[in-house]
């Protein structure tokens, strides 16, 4: 990945101020005084080292507390990521179609 390099004392800090309650990336950056942008990449390092982190757009971040919370986002996330290779998909074709049709102008046009 690109960016700043994670520090173990980063993720520490992280995992440190979800223990008690959660908390959004904005709150969070105050609370640990990582830039939003920076805690962003800190909690996607986190869930790749496969440390469980539940995220919500209006609740924030949080540590799961059963078994059945982690395993319901572990499969919000699989859904979630399944829709965008769909997505993606989609747009190849698309591109596809695209480039067919722009050949077939320079020919055209030749």
């Amino acid at each position: 990945m690109s960016g700043q390099a994670i520090e173990d004392e980063e993720i520490r800090v992280v995992l440190a101020a979800l223990r008690s309650r959660p908390l959004t990336k904005e709150a969070l950056s105050r609370a640990t005084l990582i830039s939003e942008r920076h805690v962003e990449r800190v909690i996607s390092h986190i869930r790749r080292e496969g440390i469980a982190l539940i995220a919500s757009g209006t609740d924030g971040y949080w540590l799961p507390a059963t078994l059945a919370e982690a395993a319901a986002d572990i499969e919000r996330l699989r859904v979630r990521a399944l829709h965008q290779l769909l997505t993606v998909r989609g747009q190849r074709r698309l591109l596809r179609r695209m480039e067919a049709a722009e050949s077939l102008t320079l020919w055209r046009m030749a």
